[in-house]
Parts: C-alpha cells; sequence; structure tokens
C-alpha cells in the first residue's frame, strides 16, 4: 500500500508518495498533485515515487526555482530517488518544470507538459487580478514592461529544445483558458519550422479541463520507455493484398524504416472511407478509426474503393459519414485525437481512371483528401507520384498485380516511396 508522507521543506509543503515497492524512480509533478492523475496513479503502482513540492502562486521565477532546486537535493537523498526526475507542468505548473529544466537540465530526464502556460502575456491577465497582480510581482514587472520580458519560456524555445531532453505534449485545441495558439501552439509550430521532433496531442475542440487524455497509454509509454505504436488504416493495398509475405507489404515495411515493430494494421478489403449503408457499412476507416489503439505514428490511406462503389464526393461543408468529404472529417477529426504523428496517402495510380456513375474521377477523391488534410493540419504524400504508369504495359506488369494492386516487388517501389517522403515530415 503507497504511503504519503508530508511534510516542510524550507517553508513550503512537501508530499511524497511512496508505491509500495519503490523503483527509485519519481514523478515531479510542478502543480496540482492529484489533479487528473490517471497515469500517475498507474506510475505509482508500477513503483514510481510521486512528489509534490509547494512553491505556487509564484509563477516559475527565479526565485521559485532556487527553491526547487534546493528540495531537489534534498529530496534525492532523502528518499534514494534516481538522480533524475520525470517532470509533469499541468497548466501554470508547465512555467516552472520549463524554466526549472532550463537552469538544471542534468537533474531532468523527460518531461510532460499539459496545457502549459509558456507565454505570461497571455495568462495570467487582468482577467485574473489576483494571479496577474502575484504574476507581475513575482518577476518584478509592470503591465508596461510585461510586454517586452523575455524571460518567460516561449522566448526560451530555442535554449530549451537546445538541451534535447524527451518532452511529450498534450493541450486542448480550444483551450479557454490558456490560449492555444499562444502556448502549447507555438511550441509546436516552432519544433515544425526547425525540424526538431515532438510527440503531441491536440485535442480537437479540447478546452483547458480536462487535463491529460482519456486513454493514458502515451503517457506511460513515454514515461517507461515502453515500444511505441504504428497505426495503418485503409483498403486492400493497406492490408498486403498481393504481397507474398506480410512482412512485405509497403505497411509493414514503412513502420520497419521507420523504427516501429509495434504496427497495428487496419487495412481491410473493400473498406471505404465513407459509411455506406446499402454495402457493407461497417467497413469503413471513418468507423475503423474508433477501434484502433492510440498510437505515435498512423498511416492512412484511401479513396480508391469510394470512387468504384460511387461514394457522394459532397462538399467541404459536409460532415455526414456517407458521403467522402463529411466521412474524411470524421476521419481526420478522430486521428488527431488519438494519433501522434499522421500521414495521409492519396490514391496510387490504377488503369482505368475515367468517371464513375456519379460523373466524379479518382482524382475529384484526390482532391478532397488534400483539402480535408490541410484543414486538419495532415501530412500528405501524393501517392500517385508512385512512378507507375498505367500507359506501360510493360513497367505495369513489373510492378502491379493487376488494375489496382501492388505485387510485392510495388509494395516495395511504394515502402521506398513513402520513406523517401516522409523525410521531409
Amino acid at each position: 500500500m503507497a504511503q504519503v508522507i508530508e511534510y516542510e521543506f524550507n517553508g513550503h509543503k512537501v508530499t511524497v508518495i511512496r508505491p509500495e515497492k519503490p523503483n527509485g524512480e519519481w514523478i515531479w509533478k510542478t502543480e496540482f498533485l492529484y489533479a487528473f492523475d490517471k497515469a500517475e496513479v498507474e506510475l505509482l503502482e508500477r513503483g514510481y515515487t510521486r512528489v509534490y513540492y509547494d512553491v505556487s502562486d509564484q509563477y516559475g521565477c527565479d526565485r521559485a526555482i532556487r527553491l526547487m532546486y534546493k528540495f531537489y537535493k534534498h529530496v534525492i537523498k532523502a528518499f534514494a530517488l534516481s538522480e533524475q526526475c520525470f517532470l509533469f507542468g499541468f497548466s501554470r505548473g508547465g512555467i516552472y518544470a520549463f524554466n526549472y529544466a532550463l537552469f538544471y537540465p542534468e537533474t531532468v530526464k523527460k518531461i510532460y507538459l499539459d496545457a502549459p502556460v509558456l507565454d505570461l502575456i497571455s495568462w495570467p491577465t487582468t482577467a485574473h487580478p489576483k494571479e496577474y497582480a502575484e504574476m507581475l510581482d513575482c518577476y518584478d514587472l509592470t503591465e508596461e514592461t510585461l510586454l517586452n520580458f523575455r524571460g518567460m519560456p516561449s522566448e526560451n524555445l530555442e535554449e530549451f529544445f537546445g538541451l534535447n531532453i524527451p518532452l511529450l505534449l498534450v493541450a486542448g485545441g480550444a483551450d479557454e483558458v490558456v490560449p492555444f495558439e499562444k502556448n502549447s501552439g507555438k511550441m509546436i509550430e516552432y519544433c515544425k519550422a526547425h525540424g526538431i521532433e515532438l510527440e503531441y496531442y491536440v485535442k480537437e475542440g479540447g478546452f483547458h479541463h480536462p487535463h491529460s487524455l482519456e486513454d493514458v497509454s502515451p503517457i506511460l509509454r513515454f514515461v517507461c520507455g515502453e515500444e511505441k505504436r504504428f497505426v495503418a488504416l485503409g483498403d486492400s493495398i493497406v492490408h498486403g493484398v498481393e504481397a507474398d509475405r506480410p512482412e512485405n507489404s509497403f505497411v509493414r515495411l514503412v513502420a520497419k524504416g521507420l523504427g516501429y515493430t509495434n504496427v497495428y494494421n487496419y487495412g481491410s478489403n473493400g473498406t471505404t472511407v465513407a459509411v455506406q449503408q446499402d454495402w457493407r457499412p461497417t467497413v469503413s476507416t471513418s468507423v475503423y478509426v474508433d477501434e484502433t489503439p492510440r498510437a505515435e505514428f498512423a498511416l492512412i490511406a484511401g479513396g480508391v474503393n469510394d470512387y468504384t462503389r460511387n461514394v457522394e464526393l459532397g462538399s467541404v461543408a459536409d460532415k455526414t459519414e456517407t458521403t467522402f468529404y463529411g466521412a474524411l472529417d470524421r476521419l481526420f477529426s478522430k486521428a488527431k485525437q488519438k494519433y501522434g504523428k499522421i500521414c495521409v496517402i492519396t490514391p496510387i495510380p490504377r488503369k482505368g481512371e475515367g468517371k464513375n456513375a456519379k460523373g466524379y474521377t479518382l482524382d475529384d477523391y484526390r482532391q478532397a483528401i488534400r483539402l480535408r488534410a490541410k484543414e486538419y493540419g495532415l501530412f500528405v504524400i501524393e501517392g500517385e507520384g508512385l512512378g507507375v504508369d498505367p500507359a506501360n504495359d510493360e513497367q505495369w506488369k513489373l510492378f502491379m498485380h493487376d488494375d489496382v494492386h501492388p505485387n510485392s516487388a510495388g509494395h516495395r517501389l511504394y515502402a521506398n516511396y513513402i520513406l523517401e517522403k516522409l523525410k521531409n515530415f
């Protein structure tokens, strides 16, 4: 049974929750110890000690960071803890975690930030008079000097990421308390612009609360170093039809090339993106996405069967699952909630790309994928750029089993093509 120990250190309250069988590893949550702590409870059961040092309402200022370091030196000796901690920074606790790591990176193994405050101009504001006054006092600022203050996390991203401390970021895309664009969104965009790998989960439409994830397995994997997951969604090509062995399908080859061994392939013969009430209504990637586990990487490819099954294209405004645009909206919205990196592939070339019974070409479905993926900020690979020409029969036979499906050589070609494109992701 876990033991809760409470006392004071340098005039501030300490809480240490020791597991029955401590493994020496520890989670240092910088604020809100018991809030949204499902992952921490699970980690406690795995032997991780939970630690909290109450320097609240100091907003990660220099004094707070110095106090934290003195506490760090005390607590690792007092409880025989590892010399590196896992920092958990929720909301305003994100400032503490960020600034502490910036000054004492050698003491930090990994950092998990959840809807963190990174920009002190965006929070607290004059709409939070108590917190606003406290923050200005802690940093010896005024309303005027705050506007040019360069000591907040959002101004120090270059130095922070230069430390190469593994980071997990979770945030609500519609955070009404700590604005996403000025805080977590700014961090994500910085990483994208500078080619920095960042594991993050943005809850589309999610507010400041609840923190964490409904399924905390990505947090547990991040902390414990468990195997990362690769998910694939799509049709028979994704499933690996006509590859000589499952491990030689393009999905498996891509996953292997990216270093993933924990692969979940939800490709299925005849799968459409849209739901079709008159034909196998449950066979749809917009339905399958609910069945998949959370994953660090997802590959989504489809559209060919929607074209051949004459699925109504719809419009960008559609949200219904029975039109292609509407089903893509549901699929990509769900995918953003469940996966870290997402790669969307437009249909590869096929023979006979004329108009279907609805009057749509396969290019119409490709364009819908591009537009909807752009709306959700997803990485797109143009499958039609594979390099196999339907008009070149000799070349076609080298790589394709029939009018639609690659053979084993085609799967290898497809995998190599995707891996090359992913170098830009």
